[in-house]
């Protein structure tokens, strides 16, 4: 009976962690632009940001904050 005290499911301090990445996340895919011989070239820091969470929050929190950035862009 290990177990029997233990709490399940997130803490809040790690969803307020996934949030927060979340949207981050979603600020750094806004697209910005320069010129490269004249023409515009898109371009983000979207993966920045997925690289960033993955090393901060960890392997599975990291992955829901960008399961919940999905969930969010397909509403």
């Amino acid at each position: 009976m290990k177990n029997a005290g233990r709490k399940r499911g997130f803490p809040t301090g790690d969803l307020a962690r996934v949030a927060v990445f979340a949207a981050l996340i979603a600020v750094l895919g806004l697209p910005g632009s320069f010129n490269v011989f004249g023409n515009a070239v898109p371009i983000t820091l979207q993966t920045l940001g997925v690289m960033l969470a993955g090393a901060i929050l960890g392997t599975w929190r990291a992955a829901l904050a960008v399961a919940v950035l999905l969930v969010l862009v397909a509403a």
